[in-house]
């Protein structure tokens, strides 16, 4: 809404200014309006490409900033993450960012401040693809804080929203494994079990790994406490 009137405050005064030119050179109503229309659109395309160019050059520096998290070095993608949050403009980049930096905490097992940051971003201005990461990350630190019941009710909601990021090599894995943690959440352990092997053959991932284990712990001591048919 502030994008779009900031764009009409814009044509506003382009409009005044041209409108004074009009008067102080006595130009031609028809020409003038041809020249009106001409600069307005090209205002307005002028701001529409500085925008594309300003969010790319963010979705950019993410991508590389993910190679971190992938390595191991989540501290260092937070601080990389927080230092583009200091000088990024704009509504949608600042909550695509802190939806990146929950995931530097959930890899540091820091699930409460994850939590903390996920849900203090605006739900409903969320769309498309950052509204299903946005669950995804949220449903997964439920889970791990065993917020059980609310882990359950977001993760059975958004399986439409979950259904595209399956066939996504950056995702995927991560949808695989929110399947597990929410059979294991409801006692099928030998489900769980099934997962862990074709995710292990499918899904190969340094972070993906941590993950795995976990879940297989949580099996392995459902086995011994004799639940579940392992």
């Amino acid at each position: 809404m502030k994008r779009i009137l900031g764009i009409f405050a814009v044509g506003v005064c382009l409009g005044i200014f041209l409108s004074v030119i009009q008067n102080m050179f006595q130009i031609e109503r028809t020409v003038f309006m041809r020249w009106y229309w001409t600069l307005g659109a090209a205002a307005v395309l002028l701001i529409a490409l500085c925008y594309i160019l300003y969010t790319r050059k963010y979705q950019k520096q993410v991508s590389e900033s993910i190679g971190l998290l992938e390595e191991g070095r989540a501290n260092e993608y937070i601080e990389a993450i927080e230092t583009m949050l200091c000088h990024a403009k704009g509504r949608n980049i600042r909550n695509t960012l802190q939806l990146n930096l929950s995931a530097g905490y959930c890899d540091l097992g820091q699930f409460n401040k994850a939590i903390h940051i996920l849900e203090g971003l605006p739900e409903k201005e969320l769309r498309g693809m950052t509204k299903a990461v946005y669950h995804l990350n949220l449903c997964f630190c439920y889970f791990h804080t065993s917020q059980t019941s609310e882990a359950l009710a977001l993760y059975d909601k958004s399986q439409e929203e979950f259904e595209p990021l399956r066939k996504k090599e950056e995702s995927g894995g991560g949808i695989v494994v929110l399947d597990m943690l929410a059979a294991v959440a409801r006692g099928e352990y030998d489900v769980a079990e099934k997962m862990l092997e074709n995710a292990r053959k499918t899904w190969v991932s340094l972070r993906l790994e941590d993950d795995y284990q976990y879940i297989e712990r949580v099996i392995k001591e459902a086995a011994e406490n004799g639940q579940g048919s392992i």
